[in-house]
C-alpha cells in the first residue's frame, strides 16, 4: 500500500522498498483549473486564449483513478512502487472531491514541475537491475487539455498561455516523444492513459504549438520493451468532449475507463473471470472504453461523436493489466446451469437458410483459442476486418472446474454486401463433464455481453453468424443453427 511522501507534494511510496527493487511507478495528471484561459483567475493576463476556457472534471478524473491505483497492490502482475500525483481541480466541489481521493497530497502540473516530475519518474526505472528490468512498469494518465499539430499531440500544463508576451505558448508537453524516450529506460511494460482533445484553434495553429518531449533517450539503454500500449480519448484533429456539469462523475472517457479498471457489475466485463483469477487483459479493456466512451457521450447529446483510438509499440493485446481473486467480485457471471437447455442443432451450413448466398465454406478445424490468437490467420478466413477485429479482441472462452478439450472452428463461411459482411461459424462443442462447464461469451457494442452456454451431454454442432456494419447497428438475429438458448448470435457492430 503506498503512503504518501511528507515533504514531497504529491509523492506516494510503498514503505520499506529498496530502490534497487523493479515494479510499477505511476505518474498521474488531471487539470481542471487553467489560470490563463478565458475564465481563469489570470486570463486577462495572457495575450490570448485562442478560444480555450476551463474543464469541469479533469482532476477529479485523474483523482478517482489515483484511488484505484492506490487500492492495488501490483499492476501488470508487478508490484506498486511509486505514485506521483499532479492535479489542479476547479475551486468548490472538485476540490473537495479531490482532497478527499488524495488526502490533500498532491503536486501543482505547472511545466515545470511536471518536468520534473517526468524526469523523476523516469529515473525510478535506471536504479534497477538490468537483469529484472524487464519487470519495470511505467503506468501513466493525464486528463486536461490536449492540443495536436503537425501530427504531434501535445498535453497542456495548467500555465500554458502565462506571460510575458508568447512565453507561455511554449508550455506543452510533447507525448509521443516521451514515451518513445522513455522506451529505453528499462522497462519490460508501459500503459497511457490519455483523456484529451487532440485538435488545435486556427489562430493557434499560426505559432506552431509542438511540445517539448521532456525527456530525451538513453543510448545506453541495455532492454526493450515487450509491450507499449495506449489508449486516447479520440482521433486525430478531434475533440475529447466532457460533461458540462461540475457534479459529474467525470469524463466520458475517464468514467469509461475507471469502469473498465474496476469491472461492472453483474457480470464484471471486461474482466475474464476463470475458476480462481480474474484478469483484465488491455484489448478487453480496449474494447470495452471503444464502446462505452461513445454511448456515456450519445446519452448526453446523440449528436456528437468521440472515438477512441488505441495503439503500441509494441502493441501486445494479451498483456495483463491488473488481476484479483474471483472471491474479489460479489457476483457470479454463470447463468445457472441446465443440462437439457440446449437443443442439438446441425452445422450452419447444413441447415441456415439463404445458405446459398453464403460463399464456400473455408475449412478451419481447429481448437477456436489457438485460431483467434492468429490475427493473420483469421482475416484469411474471415476475410474483412469489420470481422476479424472486433472479433479476435473481445471473444473470450471461459471454463470452471478442470480443464476440458476445446471448443473447434470447423468451418466458416462469409456473406458480403454492400454495406455490411456477416459471417457464420460452425463449432464442434466438446462432451459435457460432470465437474466442468465451458461458456463463450462476447461484448456487443451496443448491449450487455451476451453469454452463450456451451455445455452439452454428447460432442454436437453450434454455429453462431456475426454481421457487421460501417454505418449501421441491428438488432441481434437467430439463425437456424445458432443456439437456441443463452444465444450467442450477435448484433452488427460498428468497428471504432
Amino acid at each position: 500500500m503506498l503512503e504518501p511522501v511528507i515533504g514531497a507534494p504529491g509523492l506516494w511510496r510503498a514503505p520499506g522498498v529498496a530502490a534497487s527493487e523493479a515494479g510499477v511507478h505511476a505518474l498521474i495528471i488531471g487539470i481542471s483549473a487553467y489560470p490563463y484561459m478565458s475564465g481563469g483567475t489570470l486570463a486577462a493576463s495572457a495575450q490570448s486564449n485562442y478560444g480555450m476556457g476551463q474543464l469541469l472534471v479533469s482532476a477529479k478524473t485523474a483523482a478517482q483513478i489515483f484511488d484505484w491505483v492506490l487500492q492495488r497492490d501490483e499492476i501488470a502482475g508487478q508490484r506498486l512502487l511509486s505514485c506521483r500525483v499532479l492535479l489542479a481541480p476547479q475551486a468548490g466541489g472538485e476540490t473537495s472531491a479531490v482532497q478527499a481521493l488524495t488526502r490533500g497530497h498532491y503536486g501543482t502540473p505547472s511545466f515545470d514541475e511536471l518536468a520534473v516530475a517526468i524526469k523523476a519518474w523516469s529515473k525510478e526505472f535506471l536504479f534497477v537491475d538490468p537483469a529484472k528490468a524487464k519487470q519495470n512498469v511505467s503506468f501513466f494518465v493525464f486528463s486536461g487539455h490536449g492540443l495536436e499539430h503537425l501530427s504531434s499531440p501535445s498535453l497542456v500544463p495548467l500555465d500554458f498561455l502565462a506571460g510575458p508576451g508568447q512565453a507561455g505558448l511554449q508550455n506543452l508537453i510533447a507525448i509521443n516523444g516521451m514515451r518513445d524516450a522513455l522506451k529505453t529506460y528499462n522497462l519490460g511494460a508501459s500503459f497511457y492513459f490519455i483523456d484529451a482533445c487532440r485538435n488545435a484553434p486556427p489562430d493557434l495553429m499560426k505559432v506552431n504549438p509542438v511540445g517539448d518531449p521532456v525527456l530525451k533517450p538513453l543510448a545506453t539503454f541495455s532492454i526493450t520493451p515487450d509491450a507499449v500500449v495506449w489508449l486516447q480519448a479520440t482521433t486525430p484533429g478531434a475533440f475529447a468532449y466532457q460533461p458540462s456539469s461540475p457534479d459529474a462523475d467525470g469524463t466520458f472517457f475517464g468514467k469509461a475507463l475507471l469502469e473498465g479498471l474496476t469491472g461492472v457489475a453483474p457480470d464484471w466485463r471486461p474482466y475474464q473471470l476463470t475458476s480462481n483469477v480474474s484478469q483484465l487483459f488491455f484489448s478487453k479493456l480496449e474494447i470495452y472504453v471503444k464502446n462505452r466512451t461513445p454511448e456515456l457521450l450519445a446519452s448526453i447529446n446523440p449528436a456528437l461523436r468521440q472515438l477512441v483510438r488505441a495503439g503500441g509499440d509494441p502493441y501486445e493485446g494479451e498483456i495483463v493489466l491488473a488481476e484479483a481473486p474471483k472471491s474479489a467480485f460479489s457476483a457470479t457471471t454463470e447463468p445457472p446451469v441446465e443440462r437439457n437447455s440446449l437443443r442439438s442443432s446441425k452445422p450452419f451450413a447444413q441447415t441456415a437458410r439463404k445458405r446459398d448466398r453464403f460463399g464456400a465454406p473455408r475449412h478451419v478445424n481447429q481448437p477456436i483459442e489457438a485460431f483467434l490468437k492468429d490475427a493473420p490467420q483469421a482475416h484469411r478466413a474471415f476475410g474483412h476486418e469489420w470481422i476479424t477485429d472486433p472479433l479476435i479482441r473481445s471473444l473470450q472462452i471461459v471454463r470452471t472446474g478442470p480443464p476440458a478439450e476445446e471448443p473447434r472452428l470447423m468451418d466458416v463461411r462469409v456473406l458480403t454486401r454492400p454495406l455490411s459482411t456477416v459471417v457464420a461459424m460452425d463449432f464442434l462443442l466438446p462432451e459435457a463433464s460432470s465437474e466442468s462447464t465451458l461458456w463463450m461469451r462476447r461484448w456487443p457494442a451496443d448491449q450487455m455481453a451476451k453469454i452463450c452456454y456451451l455445455r452439452t451431454v454428447r460432442q454436437r454442432y453450434g454455429a453462431i453468424t456475426l454481421g457487421t456494419s460501417p454505418h449501421h447497428r441491428r438488432k441481434p438475429r437467430l439463425n437456424p443453427g445458432s443456439f437456441h438458448r443463452g444465444n450467442c448470435a450477435s448484433s452488427n457492430q460498428e468497428s471504432p
